[in-house]
Order: C-alpha cells, then structure tokens, then sequence
C-alpha cells in the first residue's frame, strides 16, 4: 500500500492519502469522487456553489501554457481550457467523495465506551491545492458524531492489540458533499457530511474495524 501525502491543514494532523484498497459502496460511480485531485476538488466547489469558475484564469496556469512559447501559447489555452469544461462536466452527479486521511485515535474512554478520532474534530479540515495558488477547504460538518469509534472494551483492546500499540491510522473515509462557501478570508470551502468510515493501521495496512456515522 503506497501513500501520497498532499497537504495538513487544521488543529490536528490531517492528510490526504492515495490508498491501492477502497471498500464497496452502493453509490453510483457518476455520484462517487474516488481520490479527488485538488483540481477536481476546486472545480466541483464551483459546481456545488452554481458559480461559473474562472476558466480562463485556470487555463493560464497549466504547465504547458506556462511552457508554451509566444506562437502556440493561445492554442494552448485554448486547449487547456476546453479540457477544464469537459472535467467541469464529468463532475455534474457527483455527491459524494472517498477521501483516505492520516489520523490517530485516543485512549478508550472507558465512560462512554469509544475511541475518539483526531481528524473529525470541528476545527480540522483538508486543504486541496489547485490552479497555482487556489486552494479549496473541506470542512466536515458532523465531527462529534464522525469523531466516535464506539467498540466494546474487548474490542477496543483487540484493535490496538492489532495495529501493534500504535494509534496511527487512515480513515478511508465516505462524504457527503451537503454545500459550498465563501471564507471570510477569501478562501473556498467545500462543507460535507462523513457517513462511513473505515479504519486501517497506517503502518500495519490491518482492517480495524468500521462505523457508519449516525445521524442525528
């Protein structure tokens, strides 16, 4: 299993992680994102916000518009832009995402019965960068109820018994693309809702179990 570590943004360490193994969905694959590229993440914010995206800006950030000489460089972003509107297009059914984030878990909490996980907290969130320096935000908009790992104590002790001590983990992750919205601070962020989740060392690759993130 191979990783490819895009970016860390929030209060707790978050990454974006390219797994060789996803588990099966009911959802359609027009409406599931496998693995977004920070390209796709940024146009699919404008697909969620109904905003047109500044194609021609985009366009004349590609590597071989930056490339071209002063002949071919219209044609190239010509190209280049044409190629955005089909990506644009292909992105039109999508609602929900499979992203894979680097995490850790907490002790168990004996009380309540769970393990809380780090990357679901309210002021985390994944950063996707695009387009030179567009970058989009995934926030997650259930984290208490995404952060719980409900076991029983016997299963709880078996999960850390299996990825050998460590709490380190990636939480290949199922969400729900619910909106999009403008920071106050300029930036775009993409909202969404976690709904499965499933739980692999992320040095030992050992299945560690998965939840389905009630709603309430």
């Amino acid at each position: 299993m191979s990783y490819s570590i895009l970016t860390r943004l929030g209060s707790a360490t978050v990454f974006v992680a390219a797994l060789s193994c996803f588990y099966a969905t009911s959802s359609s694959s027009a409406e599931l994102l496998v693995s977004p590229t920070g390209e796709q993440m940024c146009l699919l914010y404008y697909r969620v916000l109904h905003a047109p995206p500044p194609l021609d800006d985009f366009a004349k950030q590609a590597a071989s518009v930056q490339r071209a000489n002063e002949f071919d460089k219209t044609a190239q972003e010509a190209a280049e832009r044409s190629r955005l509107v089909a990506a644009l297009d292909t992105l039109a059914d999508v609602k929900f995402l499979r992203i894979n984030i680097a995490m850790s878990f907490s002790e168990y909490d004996t009380s309540l019965g769970e393990y809380t996980l780090s990357g679901f907290g309210a002021n985390d969130y994944v950063s996707f960068n695009c387009f030179g320096n567009h970058h989009v935000d995934l926030r997650i908009d259930n984290s208490p109820y995404a952060q719980s790992w409900t076991l029983s104590p016997a299963a709880a002790a078996q999960v850390l018994k299996r990825n050998h001590g460590m709490r380190n983990i990636i939480a290949v992750s199922k969400i729900e693309v619910t909106g999009a919205e403008a920071a106050d601070n300029g930036g775009h962020v993409l909202v969404g809702k976690a709904r499965e989740v499933q739980i692999i060392g992320q040095y030992t690759n050992a299945p560690l179990g998965s939840f389905a993130v009630p709603e309430k």
